[in-house]
């Protein structure tokens, strides 16, 4: 027999403070696999612009152009109207995608508690700077959330050290199709960079330790092979968090672009793209990864990704992550260029697709969401 909470409309806030990008693409194909019925308001950066209209959105995020007290003021401001919001309107459950300043933001969802349940999605577990900065602060609040969303069964294991494994809750991250949601122009792209007929080997997004974009500067500067050949062109482009220089790799085949990329420029590089690479030092769950299948891009990915091995039949697996290894593997991948252009079949990438399904990820969650409602 049906509960009352399973009969009646379950109400959430969805809320991602960080809504762009490639984010932007992951709540909107994620809610718009939700059931209908539950009902969703959607809290957003005001830098969100796709088109979703069958949900109220409310776009409460708007940072401080100046950077520090200014930012996080900015940041708070925002929290308040979500915290007003949630007194009156009383949601079954919140769902945080990202929280900015967890020692912070950990004081709000006490308070959220008191209204609603509250779920939270580690897209990341503790991989990237900001979450390593804030580890102990995110573990207090994983510790109070209801229900913790991870993308992978290695990002529940190491998360299971901190929360109940019945808390922790595996779903799977759909593939980002940027192409569907913007408009580029790859060809006047690849003219404007001067990219004629060599293969296009790419590290796109931001360029940071955890994701070995020191290791690929360093492979490629200290191979003669790579840096001398006219076949090939690298590209490494976006926010540049390392201080990397183009002089540290002054090879005429390496186009570096410092500086965050709109959505359709990192859109129309990915196109561009022959080899994706991802030489990554430590990952949960990567965009570039999703982006570059969706665009069916052959990928070069290391070991620290989960079962690195299912990617093999669209390139190849870095084993040794370090300069030497990135080099020799790069260098092997050289001498087989025409191997390397050559399309992988239909039934392969629809195999490999098929574990991505944003159907089977909504309906996931709109499960959990249902769960969760029954308790409070």
């Amino acid at each position: 027999m049906q509960s009352q909470k399973d009969r009646r409309q379950i109400g959430v806030f969805f809320v991602d403070p960080m809504s762009y990008h490639n984010l932007a693409v992951y709540d909107c194909e994620l809610l718009s696999n939700i059931d209908n019925n539950i009902d969703i308001c959607y809290y957003a950066n005001d830098r969100f612009n796709l088109s979703m209209p069958d949900t109220d959105i409310k776009k409460i995020y708007r940072y401080s152009q100046k950077k520090g007290l200014f930012k996080i003021i900015s940041y708070l401001k925002s929290q308040i109207i979500l915290l007003r919001d949630i007194k009156e309107k009383r949601p079954d459950i919140v769902h945080f995608q990202w929280l900015k300043y967890p020692p912070v933001d950990y004081w709000f969802l006490v308070y959220i508690k008191r209204y609603s349940g509250i779920v939270y999605t580690s897209h990341d577990v503790f991989t990237h700077g900001d979450e390593r900065k804030y580890r102990a602060s995110l573990i207090k609040i994983l510790k109070i959330v209801d229900q913790v969303i991870v993308h992978t069964t290695a990002g529940k294991q190491e998360l299971a050290t901190f929360v109940d494994q019945g808390r922790i809750e595996v779903i799977r991250h759909g593939l980002l199709d940027l192409a569907r949601f913007f408009q580029t122009e790859p060809e006047q792209l690849k003219e404007k960079l001067k990219i004629g007929n060599e293969v296009v080997f790419s590290a796109l997004g931001t360029m940071d330790y955890y994701k070995g974009t020191d290791l690929l500067v360093e492979a490629w500067q200290s191979s003669p092979v790579l840096r001398q050949s006219p076949k090939v062109k690298l590209i490494i482009a976006g926010k540049n968090k390392m201080r990397l220089k183009k002089a540290a790799i002054p090879a005429a085949n390496v186009i570096f672009i410092d500086g965050d990329l709109s959505d359709e420029e990192f859109s129309a590089l990915l196109q561009l793209s022959d080899l994706v690479l991802l030489p990554y030092r430590r990952i949960s769950q990567s965009g570039l990864l999703l982006s570059a299948i969706a665009a069916e891009k052959k990928l070069l990915i290391s070991t620290a990704f989960p079962e690195p091995s299912k990617y093999g039949a669209i390139g190849w697996v870095l084993r040794q992550v370090d300069a030497a290894g990135l080099r020799t593997l790069l260098e092997r991948i050289h001498e087989c260029l025409a191997e390397e252009t050559a399309p992988v079949d239909q039934a392969t990438w629809r195999q490999i697709k098929a574990e991505y399904d944003w159907a089977g990820s909504g309906a996931q969650t709109s499960r959990l969401y249902r769960r969760v409602a029954q308790k409070q």
